[in-house]
């Protein structure tokens, strides 16, 4: 279909890496139809815009830290 549904979108993003810090606000809101000036859709997995993004933790001494660089 043109548009497909929210679990559609979903699950065509379901292998995706996310960031939950930065997908996770952004997801919530377009799955509840929330707008905000600042929303950006390009960070919600449940868009048809949405863009993979960097996958980043906190580490010790709240070091930013790659997947690859946690053991």
């Amino acid at each position: 279909s043109q548009h497909p549904t929210a679990f559609e979108t979903l699950t065509l993003h379901k292998n995706a890496p996310v960031s939950s810090a930065e997908n996770i606000f952004y997801s919530l809101l377009n799955l509840a139809n929330i707008s905000m000036p600042t929303y950006d859709s390009t960070k919600s997995y449940a868009s048809g815009a949405f863009k993979s993004s960097s996958q980043l933790m906190i580490g010790e001494n709240k070091a930013i830290l790659k997947p690859e660089q946690v053991k």
